[in-house]
Order: structure tokens, then C-alpha cells, then sequence
């Protein structure tokens, strides 16, 4: 007999719905495995051509490459080929941006950034620069190149997901993409041209005087980086110890990349930069190194005034010369394109024809070192990465350029020592502070503070050599080189934790770690002191009158105290700097240390006929930052705490604002330290969203002892991949957070994954 009976509705729709959810796991489950092939290959082995023997690459547990090669060149290609492996997208965003072509990955919103680059001309000058560099710098920029392209074209699965999501293939690595970095690099660390527009904007409501007050002397808070070196002599293993934990901003994957690198005659490892073929910060077989910005002003911006007869003309103290220019065609992803007509000086680029950075339609030029033509930048990381002595560290020194860095040494020997390379300005007048003009040559650039005569030390009586970004020349010092040194907050310290004993890498990895902030020390007394009254907060400044100024995660003061100097900012100087606050607003502390203490002037409030105090403007602060905290936090004061606002953030460069992908794709966790501390983890106050979200700070930290550079001590802040899928993208991020560390020169287990390159 027939069974006719129908089957329920509902379980019809439940059948319908488990086919779907089958079919929908099948396509995540076929997507994830497909896109997994997108990881690299670590075992085995591939045929390559550009090679001339076997290459060995032995990953260790932090997936860190320990790189084996026949010669130096085989070793400058395996490199490329494990950068390529980790960090493609890295280092193809890097020289899009770099060559001013990021509207052809990302479409029009790529523009504002291209435009600039255009100007500049960088990736021109990296281009020119290729030529100009001696044979072995360019057959390690060729075999480097190599080693990236042999990646790209033996891969047999699928491209990293930026690719697959941007739908953009990487064209052939060149040796200019890697030059472009450091010009990049350049334009980031060397100068302070948007303040100089910035003072330039506020001539126009602000007086001279209190233009200088601003920015008093040892005021930069921007770029930061630790360093120093210890003589054996106050060592417990009777030789040098040199730490270094460079300050950059945070993304995920951070700049640095570690890897240990041999071959004969030659041995280099710590960080290197994915595009570049050479360890950047780390030691080799005699000497370590480490680096650190000197906050030099390296950039002048000039007004130009055009011929009144010809506008295609300039003015020069020689008379009227004509603008050089050129068109650039930049290619937008979609389809069209976009032509700019680019000027130069003699000076340099003019800048103001780029919207928004003009000042009422006069026509700025900027002049940077990063842009001086006959760079040799490379040559010394060459040299440097060979050096075995003081004299060879010095030689390769001279070949650097631009940014000026605090170059740090120590060697097996028993030597430490410091020099600051690189090209800084002598001007005809001035300070480079304001854009000066032009067409009379007043305040041209004559030459540079030769070699010789750069601020260094070699085997200093005290037994340390330190810089944080400080002030590193004596009184009496015959060449300018910046107004704007940091604050010696961080130096200070670093000297009294020196100072309190022996030193070992224990002791140097307490001191990066360190997050007691003696600004806060300098100045919470002068707030506590001047507040008029209590304003109902006196439990509020009771914990912060016992508070010890450790920039704890755990802790309440911290959160609360910052944010007090957040609004105090806002209630100092909002009035006099009207629209362009923003553009200033920040921690300022030598600047409000100052006003408490003597230009008061300031806490009156230019807007209200009374005369405010600097008492009643602590007060406001105070009250408006509790209520800010309220509103962000909740009422419940017991999570005010610094780690709840205070994450470090590790943001993707392609997917932070995307759905679905930008929260995987970046990183963040609850973080010690502030502005000035040590471990340095430094915000953006004017934020509105996050302004106490942590985004600079020391991505890398490395320790060597010169008694056993093998056991060098690192620790990178995200990970040895791009690769979102891979277990190394995010796998340091807890250790670097608690101040871990792990040497990468030790033997390896023979159970360590190893690739073989083999010679085709």
C-alpha cells in the first residue's frame, strides 16, 4: 500500500536549512583551505634560479628564518625570498606608497597620499640612486630583488588575502622599491615642516613671544626611540652591554621582521625591515649596534615669489629663473587617471600646490636631506653589517645621509661609543623655525656640519653612553642642529637605573620595561599644588597625591590623570589658538609645566571679560575630565583603569575600517606605560574617538651582551607574519606586552623545519 502522507512544513524548512548550512560550511571550509595556501612553504625543498649554490632556511618556534648560504649574495636572496614568504602585502603596500601609486591598489582614496609622494619625487630619486652605488650594494639590492621575485613566481598556491580581496597582483620586485623605504623613512623622522607651517598659521593670531613659548626648548614629543651602551667595566660579565628599543607607529604586522643571516665571512642578526637587504638594527660576529632618532631639523620650508612678469618664473638672488616642472600621470584602480603638473625650486619641491598644505596661495617650497641627491644611505648599512672595529663602524657612517640618527655601538673588544651621521643643514640665518623666504637667499642652506665635527663618544669616562632623543651636544656646541630635542624624561631615567649597580641583560630588560614617568613626577606636584579647591573630587586628588607616577595598566591614577591633562590643554590654550587647537593640542608638558609655573599669563581665558586662574582652569580640567571619564568608562570608577583606555592598538594598513575583516586583521591589548615613560606607549590626545589609545611605542627591543652575542635578546611586538592566517601573526603580542624576551643565535633542534633552495 502506498504511503502518501506529506512531510511537515516545518521539517521541510528544516531539512532546507541544514542543506544550506552544509553547503555554506563546505564554502568556508573550501575558502579556508584555499586561502591557507597562502601560507609559506618551511620544509623540503625548491629549484630556484638567481642562485649560485644551496640555500639552508631553518625556521625556529617563533617562526624566526636562520638563513645559511654559500656567499653573501645567495644569503641577501634568501632573505628576500623568506620577506616575500611572511610579508609580501607589507612590502607592496610600502612601495606603492613610496612611489606615490596607492590609487592603483585602493582606487581614488589613495590619491591625497600619491599626490605628495608625486611631489616629492622619492621613488625618481631612489631610481637615480641605483646607479650612483658601488658594485657589492648593487648585487645585494639585485640578488635581494631576486630572491623576492623567485617567491612570487614558484608559489604554487594562492597570493596573501590583501591581494585576493583587492584583486591586485604584485608586478616584479626592483632594486628602487627597496631603496624607496629609507627615502621614506626619511620624510617620517627627519623634520618638523608641518610645524613650521603650523607656527607660520599661528603668526597670524599669536605673537612672537608667545609663539616661542610654545615650543620651549627640549619640547619634541613626536618620534622616540632608547638606547644605550655599557662598558664591561659596570657589566657582570666584565664586557659591553648594549640594549635598543627603536619608537615607531604601531601596525599590524609591525616594521620589523628578525632573522639570522651566515655565510662565509659574513654573519649578521636582529631586525630587518621586509624590502631591505640588510639587518637595520642587530650585531654581527664583533660589534652590535642600535639606533635612535636625534630629532634633528632636517627640513626647511620657503616661500618662493614668482616673477610678476612671468608666472612660469621665480625669483633667486641671482634674479628671475624659471620653475623646473613635470606632468605625472597617476592611474586610479577602476579605470581614469589623474595628471599634476609638479614644480621645483631650488630649493626643492614646491608643496603648496598639494591641497591644504599652502598658506594664503603662497608658494611654498620644501628643502629636506632625505631629497638631497647623492644618497649613500645603503652603502653604509652595507659596511655597517660587515664592520669589526670602531674604524670600520666610522667608515661605514660616513655614507649616511638622512635621517640624522643616534648611531649606538659596542664591540667584543671592550669599546662602546656613539656618533649621530647623516647630512644636517647650515643655514645663512635662522633657525629653520618659521618658512623663510626665498627670493633673497637670507636663510638658504650653505653646506652641512661636516663629518668630523657630528656630536659622538667612543669609550666615555662615565662607562655609559645614552640617547633617548635628548639633547646630545655640549654647551658651547658651534653647529645648530634642532630646538626641538625630547624631553630628557626618558634619558634621566635611563641614567639613574644605570647608575643604581651592576648591569646585566636582566637589569637592561627591567630597564625597557620601566614605567615610571617622571613627568609625571615633575608636573603632577604643580597641579596638585595650584587646583583651586577641591571641586568635589578630594578622594580624586588624595589617590593622586599617593600615586608614585607608574604608568600601571591595573591602576586607576594613570587614566585619570592624563585624562586631567588632556582637558587642562584644552582649557590653557583652546582660546588664544582658536581653529588651529587641534592641530597642537597634545601633551605639551614642558609647555604646561611653564605656564603653572611661570608664563600664567596663559590660564586667562581670552574670550570672558573676568581674569581666570590658573587655579579655577585646574579645577575646570579636572571637572570636565572625570565627567569625559564618566561618559566614555561608566560610573563605575573601580574599571577606570589605564589598561581599559590605554590598548595597544596594531592597526592593518588595508583592513581597519573594513567589516568582518578589521578586527581580526588588527590587534590590540591592554598596555603599560605612557608619553614618557621607558616602555614607551604613546596616544594621540586629540583624538576624539581613542585618545588614550596606545600607538607608538617600542615595536622591537633587543639586548646584547658582547660576551655572547649568540644569546642576543628580542622580542617584536606582533609577529614574523602578514599573513593573517598563519599562527605568527599574532604570537608575540602577549610576551612583548609583559616584557618577554628570546634569543635567536642559539642551535636548533633538528626538528626545526628547514627549506632548501636549490640552485636551478
Amino acid at each position: 500500500m502506498k504511503n502518501n502522507k506529506k512531510r511537515p512544513p516545518y521539517k521541510i524548512f528544516l531539512w532546507a536549512l541544514g542543506g544550506f548550512v552544509l553547503i555554506i560550511g563546505g564554502l568556508l571550509v573550501g575558502g579556508f583551505f584555499w586561502l591557507s595556501t597562502s601560507l609559506p612553504r618551511t620544509a623540503g625543498e625548491i629549484v630556484l634560479g638567481g642562485i649560485n649554490g644551496p640555500v639552508n632556511i631553518v625556521r625556529d618556534n617563533r617562526g624566526v628564518p636562520h638563513i645559511s648560504a654559500a656567499d653573501q649574495f645567495d644569503a641577501a636572496f634568501a632573505l628576500g625570498f623568506v620577506h616575500a614568504q611572511d610579508r609580501l602585502w607589507q612590502m607592496e603596500s610600502m612601495r606603492h606608497i613610496g612611489a606615490g601609486r596607492l590609487a592603483e591598489i585602493v582606487g581614488p582614496k589613495g590619491l591625497r597620499i600619491d599626490r605628495f609622494m608625486r611631489t616629492l619625487g622619492i621613488y625618481r630619486l631612489a631610481e637615480a640612486q641605483y646607479a650612483t652605488l658601488s658594485l657589492p650594494v648593487r648585487q645585494t639590492l639585485d640578488a635581494y630583488a631576486r630572491g623576492v621575485n623567485a617567491w612570487i613566481e614558484s608559489h604554487q598556491g594562492t597570493l596573501p588575502i590583501e591581494f585576493i580581496f583587492l584583486w591586485h597582483r604584485p608586478e616584479p620586485w626592483k632594486p628602487a622599491d627597496s631603496l624607496v623605504w629609507a627615502k621614506v623613512m626619511g620624510l617620517k623622522l627627519s623634520g618638523n615642516f608641518s610645524d613650521e607651517l603650523l607656527r607660520a598659521r599661528l603668526a597670524e593670531i599669536l605673537g612672537a613671544e608667545q609663539i616661542r613659548q610654545l615650543w620651549p626648548e627640549a619640547s619634541g614629543n613626536g618620534r622616540a626611540s632608547n638606547a644605550w651602551a655599557v662598558a664591561g667595566k659596570r657589566t657582570l660579565s666584565g664586557k659591553p652591554l648594549l640594549a635598543n628599543d627603536p619608537h615607531l607607529g604601531f601596525s599590524a604586522p609591525v616594521i620589523w621582521y628578525l632573522a639570522d643571516i651566515k655565510a662565509p665571512g659574513f654573519t649578521a642578526a636582529g631586525a630587518t625591515v621586509p624590502g631591505l637587504p640588510f639587518v637595520v638594527l642587530g650585531h654581527n660576529q664583533n660589534i652590535a649596534w642600535g639606533v635612535t632618532n636625534t630629532q634633528s631639523d632636517l627640513q626647511d620650508i620657503f616661500i618662493e615669489r614668482q616673477d610678476p612678469n612671468d608666472s612660469s618664473r621665480y625669483l633667486t638672488p641671482e634674479g628671475s629663473e624659471p620653475f623646473k616642472s613635470r606632468h605625472e600621470v597617476i592611474k586610479i584602480k577602476g579605470g581614469g587617471e589623474e595628471i599634476i603638473n609638479i614644480r621645483q625650486t631650488r630649493h626643492g619641491p614646491v608643496i603648496s600646490d598639494i591641497s591644504g598644505l599652502g598658506l594664503k596661495k603662497q608658494v611654498l617650497a620644501l628643502s629636506a636631506t632625505f631629497l638631497k641627491p647623492g644618497d649613500k644611505t645603503p652603502e653604509a648599512f652595507f659596511k655597517l653589517n660587515r664592520a669589526g672595529n670602531w674604524a670600520e663602524f666610522l667608515d661605514a657612517m660616513k655614507n649616511y645621509q638622512a635621517p640624522q640618527e643616534n648611531f649606538v655601538y659596542a664591540d667584543r673588544a671592550g669599546n662602546i661609543g656613539f656618533i649621530a651621521p647623516g647630512l644636517v643643514p647650515l643655514r645663512k640665518s635662522g633657525r629653520g623655525r618659521t618658512p623663510q623666504p626665498g627670493w633673497s637667499g637670507e636663510a638658504d642652506w650653505t653646506g652641512y656640519v661636516p663629518f668630523d665635527a657630528l656630536p659622538r663618544a667612543f669609550n666615555p669616562p662615565s662607562g655609559r653612553t645614552i640617547t633617548a632623543n635628548n639633547r646630545i651636544i655640549p654647551p658651547g656646541y658651534p653647529y645648530f642642529i634642532t630646538d626641538d630635542w625630547a624631553p630628557g624624561y626618558r634619558a634621566r631615567r635611563i641614567e639613574n637605573l644605570i647608575d643604581a649597580g651592576i648591569q646585566s641583560p636582566a637589569s637592561s630588560a627591567a630597564i625597557q620595561n620601566d614605567i615610571l614617568s617622571l613627568m609625571v613626577r615633575d608636573l603632577k606636584p604643580l597641579m596638585l599644588e595650584g587646583i583651586a579647591g577641591g571641586g568635589g573630587y578630594e578622594k580624586v586628588l588624595a589617590r593622586l597625591r599617593a600615586w608614585d607616577g607608574e604608568m600601571d595598566r591595573n591602576r586607576r591614577e594613570p587614566l585619570i590623570f592624563t585624562a586631567w591633562i588632556r582637558e587642562l590643554g584644552r582649557a590653557i590654550y583652546a582660546d588664544e589658538l582658536k581653529g588651529l587647537f587641534p592641530r597642537y593640542w597634545d601633551y605639551r608638558a614642558p609647555f604646561l609645566i611653564s605656564v603653572l609655573s611661570r608664563e600664567t599669563q596663559w590660564c586667562d581665558d581670552v574670550g570672558t571679560v573676568e581674569k581666570e586662574s590658573c587655579g579655577s582652569r585646574l579645577a575646570l580640567a579636572l571637572d570636565k575630565a572625570m565627567k569625559d571619564l564618566a561618559r566614555r568608562f561608566g560610573s563605575n570608577k573601580e574599571k577606570w583603569t589605564w589598561g581599559a583606555a590605554h590598548q595597544a592598538r596594531f592597526r592593518h594598513q588595508m583592513f581597519s575600517s573594513v567589516p568582518l575583516l578589521g578586527s581580526p586583521a588588527g590587534l590590540k591589548i591592554a598596555a603599560d606605560g605612557g608619553q614618557f615613560t621607558l616602555n614607551r606607549g604613546a596616544g594621540h590626545l586629540a583624538n576624539p574617538v581613542n585618545p588614550f589609545e596606545d600607538i607608538h611605542g617600542p615595536g622591537l627591543r633587543a639586548i646584547y651582551d658582547l660576551s655572547d652575542l649568540a644569546a642576543s635578546r628580542f622580542m617584536i611586538a606582533t609577529g614574523q607574519s602578514g599573513n593573517m592566517l598563519s599562527s605568527h601573526y599574532k604570537d608575540m603580542l602577549e610576551d612583548w606586552r609583559d616584557g618577554k624576551y628570546f634569543a635567536i643565535g642559539k642551535p636548533l633542534p633538528e626538528s626545526a623545519p628547514a627549506l632548501r633552495l636549490i640552485p636551478g
